[in-house]
């Protein structure tokens, strides 16, 4: 647990830069949020394997694993804390643990789609209520006042995740193999862009 967030804030006091070992700071920005990390990575209790932030992480997987609704997830919170005298310092809901985990970072956007598959409502076209191509219409018709598109995709951005990669101990190395690692001309290798196409193609299954 430690180490995911210090990956995500890129704090490591191990890396070596020429013969000295210099220990990083996270900066001005992140530093609030970086504390309130590292006080929610603390044992809930004396010899707890547990923390707030691990709790948080345990929930949401089960949410996801198991597919359950908000609420289910909000009553399985209510009656932990019925449970447990003194209560214990977990989410009090859906909520509050989904905005804890967020603190770590990668994001994703939701964007609306045609139903068909023809174009993004995105950049140029997000204010279109119906498609160009095909005519469907963009939303559902339900009688709500908020409008509900027929469909969405979630866009996990690049570049905050090769930016994680880089921050980690365990993956830097690996970066940074093809630049540190250059062959003399004339002797066959890998060319240095296949490293970022095997991290694209891996995005793939979850971009569709």
């Amino acid at each position: 647990m430690n180490e995911m967030v210090q990956d995500a804030y890129g704090v490591h006091s191990d890396f070596e830069f020429g013969n000295n070992n210099v220990e990083e700071t996270p900066n001005d920005k992140s530093r609030t949020f970086f504390e309130q990390l590292e006080a929610a990575s603390r044992p809930l209790c004396e010899g707890s394997p547990h923390s707030q932030l691990s709790i948080d992480l345990r929930l949401l997987n089960i949410k996801s694993d198991w597919n359950f609704s908000q609420g289910a997830m909000d009553s399985v919170i209510d009656l932990m804390h019925d449970l447990v005298d003194p209560k214990p310092e977990i989410p009090d809901n859906f909520y509050k643990a989904k905005r804890l985990v967020s603190k770590l970072g990668l994001s994703s956007m939701r964007i609306h789609c045609c139903e068909n598959g023809c174009v993004l409502y995105y950049k140029d076209d997000i204010d279109f209520e119906s498609c160009n191509f095909c005519g469907k219409s963009r939303y559902k018709l339900a009688p709500s006042v908020k409008k509900v598109a027929v469909k969405t995709m979630r866009y996990l951005p690049l570049i905050p995740r090769l930016k994680r990669l880089y921050a980690s101990n365990r993956s830097a190395p690996h970066m940074r193999w093809h630049h540190e690692n250059r062959r003399p001309p004339g002797i066959m290798c890998h060319h240095p862009m296949e490293r970022l196409g095997s991290i694209l193609i891996e995005l793939i299954p979850i971009l569709q």
